[in-house]
C-alpha cells in the first residue's frame, strides 16, 4: 500500500471539506485540464486539480470562492477578466501572481 503525504492527505481533506456532495469524483492531474470536464477522466470533477495549482501559485485560500464563481480548471482562469477575479476577492497582487504562475506553467501554443 502506498501512503500519502502528509500535505496530500491534508489537501484531500479540504476538498472533501468544501466541495462535499457538490462534484462527481473526477480523475484529473494537477496541471492536465485541473478540475477536469463532463468529457474528462471519471466524467466528473476533481478538486484535487485545481487545489494542487492554487497552492502552486500560494492562492490555495481562494479555492471555494473560484470555484464557486465557475473556474473549474486552469484554463478557466486563463481567460478569465481581471475585473472578474478582482471581484471575487482576489488583491490585485494575488492576480499578478496568479498570471504569472499561470504563464510559466502554461506551455506555449
Amino acid at each position: 500500500m502506498v501512503r500519502q503525504s502528509s500535505k496530500q492527505a491534508a489537501r484531500e481533506q479540504i476538498c472533501e471539506a468544501t466541495f462535499a456532495g457538490r462534484f462527481p469524483a473526477g480523475g484529473a492531474s494537477p496541471h492536465s485540464g485541473g478540475l477536469g470536464s463532463p468529457g474528462g477522466p471519471g466524467g466528473g470533477v476533481s478538486c484535487m486539480g485545481m487545489a494542487v495549482f492554487l497552492e502552486g501559485a500560494k492562492l490555495s485560500a481562494h479555492l471555494e470562492v473560484l470555484s464557486g464563481g465557475g473556474y473549474k480548471e486552469e484554463g478557466d482562469l486563463a481567460e478569465a477578466e481581471d475585473s472578474d477575479l478582482l471581484e471575487l476577492g482576489l488583491k490585485k497582487s494575488e492576480l499578478k501572481r496568479l498570471r504569472s504562475y499561470l504563464a510559466k506553467v502554461t506551455p506555449e501554443s
